[in-house]
């Protein structure tokens, strides 16, 4: 994906975030966060702070500085306590994407804000994009080992496929960034023509289907749990059910959040030795296609 990062970078129609719109971002998840929260909090619904948010929490009691999103981590069973409450009383502010609905081909829960348009590199040209707050799934996985790996190969297989559904989706505005011959163009081209075989079945279908590859281990006292749409896929993000998902509470730029008590294992093995502050010039590059910079201004005042 370098090769794509580079050339959306180099793109005229790109935006490339300040500091100060990253700032803004991070002000309007706040707001997100904050109606997550009330959910949660009211109803007793069990969450832990995710993948680079948990970082943040950890190091620096917020957002990580340059980071321009939300991620948090939930057991499906209890997400499924949580979507309908939260689309209840909060469902006019978000377009709320789920995985298995027809067009989504994610494996995660975006909550997407309604008054900011944000759209990313991978995201279609439509009206319903904004500023992402992702919710990750915690899956059962077997205890029998033959069995999960089916399962965990299964899910990964499921993931890839997915993703070649996206690159086949967005693959007119990906040829005009990559440009003939380039590096990038290769592989939209290698993606594209899995998505070929794979459109014998309509997208909604793969979407249903993985969702329920991924949720198919139901047994709720399984000594493993997986995270199969986190960063580092279904083997990567393997963990102890009993030390994983065991809560403690941080601070979270003046709020009370929750965590996994065996945080610092988790860190580990996501970012190494995570309380090292990378350089400037290895901090991420934060790139959208759009953002509506005139509905970001009114969240500067928003309190931390």
């Amino acid at each position: 994906m370098h090769a794509l990062k580079t050339a959306v970078l180099n793109d005229k129609e790109s935006v490339i975030l300040t500091d100060e719109e990253v700032h803004l971002i991070q002000n309007r998840l706040l707001c997100v966060l904050d109606d997550f929260l009330d959910i949660c909090n009211t109803y007793d619904i069990p969450y832990m702070m995710g993948g680079g948010t948990a970082l943040g929490t950890v190091r620096h009691h917020g957002f990580i500085p340059w980071d321009d999103d939300i991620d948090v981590n939930m057991c499906r069973k209890d997400a499924q306590r949580f979507l309908p409450l939260f689309k209840e009383k909060y469902g006019e502010k978000y377009w709320i994407y789920t995985p298995g609905e027809a067009e989504n081909t994610y494996s995660m829960i975006h909550i997407l804000t309604k008054d900011v348009r944000c759209r990313g590199i991978m995201q279609p040209k439509t009206d319903h994009w904004g500023i992402c707050f992702d919710i990750f799934l915690i899956e059962n996985t077997y205890d029998n080992s033959l069995l999960r790996k089916i399962h965990g190969y299964t899910c990964m297989a499921y993931r890839y496929a997915l993703s070649c559904m996206r690159f086949a989706r967005n693959k007119a505005e990906l040829n005009e960034l990559a440009g003939n011959g380039s590096e990038l163009s290769g592989y939209i081209r290698k993606r594209t023509g899995v998505s070929k075989v794979l459109s014998v079945l309509p997208l909604s279908v793969w979407s249903k289907r993985a969702d329920r590859c991924m949720g198919r281990c139901r047994d709720e006292h399984s000594r493993l749990v997986s995270i199969p749409a986190g960063q580092k896929q279904y083997f990567g993000e393997m963990y102890e059910r009993e030390k994983y998902c065991k809560l403690t509470e941080m601070e979270f730029e003046g709020r009370t959040v929750k965590i996994s008590a065996d945080y610092d294992a988790y860190l580990k093995k996501l970012y190494g030795n995570y309380m090292e502050v990378p350089p400037a010039e290895k901090r991420e590059k934060h790139v959208v296609r759009e953002l509506d910079k005139e509905a970001l201004k009114k969240y500067e005042g928003v309190k931390r």
